[in-house]
This record gives structure tokens, C-alpha cells and sequence, in this order.
């Protein structure tokens, strides 16, 4: 197995933005997709503690995370986290 060459704490501050004919079709953090895809509250709590900048950041809907957990149907716990930070 290789390792991942970006530490941890780039890879939760790495935008990831898909493009169609130099048109953006989407763009978010890792955080904006741990929150679409349902992810469980000890992964949220450590993209967050790796990049708390992250849940005031929007993705290419002008979505903050936050917007995301009660989209997706995040659990309490998760809301939580996202607000306080």
C-alpha cells in the first residue's frame, strides 16, 4: 500500500472541484462530502479538528456544512459539532 504523500491536515483543507468543459459542476472540502455521504460523527469531529475553518466555508451551492447536515439528516451530535465550531 502507498501512502497518502499530503498529511491529514491538507487533505481536510483540499478542495475538490469537478469541471465539464471548463465549467464548475461542483466544488466543496472534504467535510461538505463526510456530510453528504452520512458520515459518522467521530469522522466529522476530525475532518473539523483538522480544519475548523472548514464549516464556514460554502461549496459551489453557497452551502456551509451546517446546511449540509440538515439537508442530509445528519444526527444531533454531528449539528452539534458543526456548531460549535
Amino acid at each position: 500500500e502507498v501512502p497518502d504523500p499530503l498529511p491529514p491536515q491538507r487533505q481536510a483543507r483540499t478542495w475538490v472541484t469537478r469541471m465539464d468543459q471548463g465549467v464548475v459542476r461542483w466544488s466543496q472540502l472534504p467535510i461538505h462530502a463526510a456530510l453528504i455521504f452520512g458520515a459518522p460523527y467521530q469522522v466529522v469531529l476530525k475532518i473539523v479538528e483538522l480544519y475548523p475553518q472548514g464549516v464556514r466555508c460554502t461549496d459551489d451551492q453557497h452551502m456551509l456544512p451546517l446546511h449540509l447536515a440538515m439537508k442530509f439528516g445528519a444526527s444531533d451530535s454531528v449539528v452539534a459539532c458543526l456548531l460549535q465550531h
